[in-house]
């Protein structure tokens, strides 16, 4: 698998060893859209992390306009997805600190699963987003590698 490529806008960065077979470790490099991608992949794979559904309510909210813009430079990236590092069951237990009632909040969240065909990962805690972001970049090049042998196959 390349390079992991981690957005410079990355307030805090997951960081990937150098697994040998496996993983070439990761760099900081800006991304146009996104927070990480494979080297020589950023158009094929990008994953935008939130760091919890405070940050995601906050897209829907103030930051509408922008995420939103975001979300349709992911249009063309065949994967595309989004992890946020906080279990979805919290929406439930408290308010945020906006107004956002957690039915206005899921709402958006399907919306953006069901108009845009993107992905939303709710994860437990930041290392459980650590794997989901490792296993969705190897899968995606996982699966890049095969169709370019079907390709090869078919030539």
């Amino acid at each position: 698998m390349p390079t992991i490529i981690v957005d410079t806008r990355e307030k805090s960065p997951h960081k990937f060893k150098k697994i040998q077979g496996s993983c070439n470790g990761y760099k900081i490099k800006k991304l146009d859209v996104g927070d990480y991608s494979l080297e020589g992949f950023e158009d094929y794979i990008i994953i935008e992390r939130k760091n919890g559904i405070d940050e995601l309510v906050g897209c829907f909210g103030k930051e509408r306009d922008r995420f939103m813009r975001e979300l349709e430079n992911l249009a063309d990236v065949p994967f595309r997805y989004i992890v946020v590092e906080e279990d979805l069951s919290r929406i439930f237990g408290k308010r945020r600190f906006s107004r956002m009632a957690p039915k206005c909040f899921l709402s958006n969240v399907f919306s953006i699963i069901v108009k845009r065909g993107i992905p939303v990962f709710f994860c437990k805690n930041r290392n459980e987003a650590h794997c989901f972001i490792y296993w969705l970049l190897y899968k995606a090049y996982c699966h890049y590698a095969e169709e370019e042998k079907e390709i090869e196959k078919d030539v």
